[in-house]
């Protein structure tokens, strides 16, 4: 098994948005967390005493969720959110993806139709979304694992960071995301 970071929000109200946002577009529930992969894959799990101080760091910077993106894989094509922070450089290990540089996103949409993945795109540049949080934590993943937030590091202390979000969001979006979704194919 491999073993990984995700960075994932501590927010219900950001974690159910971003659900929420993405299970539009996959047109069904999705249980999955929704996260960012940080570091990984690790042959053992990552000590948690190495793991603190990363968090740490990016508490005192925050990140921002906005802008977006496509790009292709063996499977299709993903379409996703960008998210960023100063520190990422600095705790970014995916040695699998050494070539292709720091790209921290969230996931929205995958599919194998580059139409259907440029009309999720186009609507998420339209919205111009952009939310400020301080409120993650840093979990680890193994692969094959059912449910993500088994190990977090404390989060009961970072949820209390919710009242210094900042977002950016159009009233409504949820149901202008859903008539997108009906015209994908």
């Amino acid at each position: 098994m491999k073993h990984f970071v995700f960075l994932e929000f501590t927010n219900p109200k950001l974690r159910s948005f971003l659900t929420d946002l993405r299970s539009i577009f996959y047109k069904k529930q999705l249980t999955s967390s929704v996260h960012i992969t940080v570091r990984g894959p690790y042959e053992y799990p990552p000590n948690k005493d190495e793991l603190e101080p990363l968090l740490e760091k990016l508490q005192g910077f925050g990140l921002v969720i906005g802008g977006t993106g496509i790009f292709n894989t063996k499977q299709g094509f993903i379409v996703y959110l960008k998210v960023t922070s100063p520190l990422f450089k600095e705790i970014w290990w995916k040695p699998d993806f050494k070539h292709e540089g720091i790209n921290p996103h969230i996931t929205l949409y995958e599919t194998k139709s580059i139409e259907n993945a440029n009309k999720v795109e186009k609507f998420l540049k339209s919205e111009r979304l952009e939310i400020s949080t301080f409120s993650f934590t840093l979990t680890t993943y193994t692969s094959k694992q059912a449910e993500l937030f088994e190990e977090t590091l404390d989060a009961k202390k970072i949820k209390n960071f919710s009242s210094f979000e900042k977002w950016i969001v159009k009233p409504g979006i949820l149901q202008r995301a859903k008539k997108v979704a009906e015209s994908l194919s």
